[in-house]
């Protein structure tokens, strides 16, 4: 075979079962010009809604034939969307997996943008935006996640609103689609008791689809490209994020910033430190907190993100007028690991809980195949989360404490509080300054557009 697509695949043996995956790697750049504006919001909302017509049927089945095959089979469509990638497939029976592949080899190659089922996509899409206004805990890490990508690629994905996909046009869609299914974007994932060969002789025939028509090349512009998520900007200034939602009794705190990529040499140290700080029920940032003030049923930090784009996180859930209290504690908490003020027995035991938890992120051959296309997709080396447990045990006490005084002390922070700002009062802003320099105050309503939080 010549055109033998690459291919994330894990043995299954013994279980006749399949999970497939048709992951595509999104390069963000390739839809700017394609929107009716060039603001990376449009061109997201062109991008998720392009993909979602997966489900909507293909030229020759119209969607609710699509959708009963499918389910005659015994399974349904899993769309999956990230920063770096997207994604369908499903978990069949190996013997159906033929009948299967058919279907969504026909739904990627034959679409049908019906406008009927465009229109009813863009309704359902606008309608579960719209459900994020209910969620108090999504709409903070969408403030949050706001703040923090500003400057970034990712901002277009975390601001889109309904006036973006009502803008979308048929034509958009018809020209985006071979841009986000191409084959220098594929990556089929499978986790099967067949052999690869044969899965990957059930998949050439989209691989070579895939070209649109174009002349096939063995060069290195035609191999499999990862998405290439750059880093978060560091933050030029402390920043206070007021998130006014009237009549919530319980808050929500975020100290956040920018940190690291997953390959830089100090980035399993600092997750160790991070884990030790306020990672595990009995960490120092939980016993502050919940055990030793009742101030919040959970607090935590670690770091959040995807690929390199990551930032580190501390957040908790007060009650709205003991908002001062529990900030000034997470700050104390947070300044404690900036020194490296962790003991060895903290340290320790974080280590102990991270080795331990490792096999159960890997316990399955799905959750192997997953990990091992994720990487694949963001372009990062798989092997540094299989190898993840051995290296933990190799790191000493004094590298975990030395990365935390290098990547958690002297930082400027996104401080977020969301809730209702007439209970926590205002008395917040004087007892932060207290402890911190607050360079600029910014104060939105829940409800508002993304286009408020740009200062």
């Amino acid at each position: 075979m010549t055109n033998t697509p690459p291919m994330i695949y894990v043995p299954q043996p013994q279980l006749p079962i399949t999970y497939i995956q048709l992951c595509f790697s999104i390069h963000h750049s390739d839809l700017l010009s394609l929107s009716n504006s060039d603001s990376a919001p449009q061109s997201s909302a062109l991008r998720i809604l392009t993909q979602r017509q997966l489900q909507r049927g293909t030229q020759r089945i119209d969607r609710a034939n699509f959708i009963r095959q499918i389910e005659n089979l015994g399974t349904e469509l899993q769309l999956t969307h990230r920063g770096y990638a997207h994604s369908v497939g499903a978990i069949t029976l190996t013997r159906t997996l033929p009948q299967l592949s058919d279907l969504l080899q026909q739904a990627i190659i034959e679409p049908a943008f019906n406008s009927d089922e465009i229109e009813q996509s863009k309704r359902a899409y606008i309608s579960e935006l719209e459900a994020r206004y209910d969620d108090d805990q999504s709409l903070a890490w969408l403030w949050l996640s706001r703040r923090l990508h500003l400057n970034h690629v990712l901002w277009g994905d975390y601001s889109i609103e309904a006036k973006h996909i009502e803008a979308i046009k048929v034509e958009e869609m018809q020209q985006a689609w071979p841009k986000l299914f191409n084959r220098t974007r594929f990556l089929p994932s499978f986790t099967s008791d067949l052999a690869k060969d044969k899965l990957s002789a059930m998949i050439e025939p989209l691989y070579d689809d895939l070209s649109w028509g174009e002349v096939k090349s063995t060069s290195s512009s035609s191999l499999f490209q990862p998405c290439t998520l750059a880093s978060l900007d560091p933050l030029s200034k402390t920043n206070l994020t007021l998130v006014h939602k009237g009549g919530k009794q319980q808050a929500l705190i975020f100290i956040a910033h920018p940190t690291i990529a997953l390959d830089h040499p100090q980035a399993l140290a600092l997750f160790v430190a991070l884990c030790a700080l306020g990672g595990t029920f009995s960490a120092p940032l939980m016993h502050e907190i919940r055990t030793k003030r009742g101030l919040s049923y959970g607090a935590h930090a670690g770091i959040k993100g995807e690929g390199h784009c990551r930032f580190v996180c501390v957040y908790c859930t007060p009650e709205a007028p003991q908002v001062s209290e529990a900030l000034m504690v997470m700050l104390q908490v947070y300044q404690r690991g900036g020194r490296g003020e962790l003991s060895d027995n903290e340290i320790q035991f974080a280590k102990d809980y991270l080795i331990n938890a490792h096999p159960f992120s890997m316990e399955t051959p799905a959750m192997r195949a997953g990990m091992l296309a994720n990487s694949s997709l963001m372009g990062i080396d798989p092997n540094l989360f299989f190898t993840q447990a051995e290296r933990i045990k190799k790191l000493s006490p004094q590298e975990i404490r030395q990365s935390a005084q290098e990547h958690l002390s002297a930082q400027k922070l996104e401080i977020l509080v969301y809730g209702d700002q007439e209970q926590i009062g205002d008395t917040l802003l004087n007892e932060l300054q207290s402890s911190i320099a607050v360079d600029q105050v910014i104060r939105v309503k829940a409800k508002d557009g993304p286009e408020h939080i740009r200062v």
